[in-house]
């Protein structure tokens, strides 16, 4: 029951992010797209892994970098998106999605890389759209790093929740996707 569950909670946040996606698609292509486009290929792997008994190596192996991807740039680029917004100075602004870059070029290249790397940035941009979203006034934008942090701590140290953790998280990327998407429609600005 649980690889059904799992597989269901990916094909309902694939449909959410394509939701999201078709939202913004006449915007200025932006970091949002990103986000976006990372949480569908995510989720869409997710759903053939989980979705089968016996994945192929293939699939199993894509999903897993497809879903440190989405770890490592969907958060940050909904963060840079919200301070693009605010008319923060674009480097600064930048700065949390080209962050990301370097520990995903070390994963992809299958070289150790500390997970807490990857927690301490997800800290960071947590931190940087919270504020961000409060200094503007943003609610959804706080919504979005909240339901994000409740996912991603759900996943990291849920292993007591009732429903498997990997449900919980993708539920709350639903959320943190349907705020983001709240967050940024009509504030967001060409990258320039």
């Amino acid at each position: 029951m649980s690889r059904k569950s799992t597989a269901v909670s990916y094909a309902i946040l694939a449909g959410t992010a394509v939701y999201c996606l078709v939202q913004i698609k006449d915007k200025p292509l932006n970091t949002p797209h990103m986000a976006f486009a990372a949480v569908i290929v995510a989720s869409a792997t997710g759903v053939c892994k989980w979705g089968s008994e016996n994945p192929c190596d293939g699939v199993v192996e894509v999903h897993k970098y497809a879903s440190y991807f989405q770890l490592m740039f969907a958060m940050p680029c909904i963060t840079t998106a919200v301070w693009l917004a605010n008319e923060y100075k674009k480097d600064v602004s930048w700065l949390w999605t080209v962050i990301s870059v370097f520990p995903f070029f070390y994963y992809f290249k299958e070289t150790d890389i500390d997970a807490a790397v990857a927690e301490f940035i997800t800290m960071i941009d947590l931190a940087a759209l919270s504020v961000a979203s409060f200094l503007g006034k943003n609610y959804y934008g706080i919504a979005s790093a909240l339901s994000y942090a409740l996912g991603y701590f759900s996943k990291r140290y849920g292993e007591s929740l009732e429903i498997p953790p990997q449900v919980c998280y993708n539920c709350c990327l639903c959320c943190f996707a349907l705020c983001a998407l709240k967050a940024i429609q009509g504030r967001v600005k060409q990258a320039d």
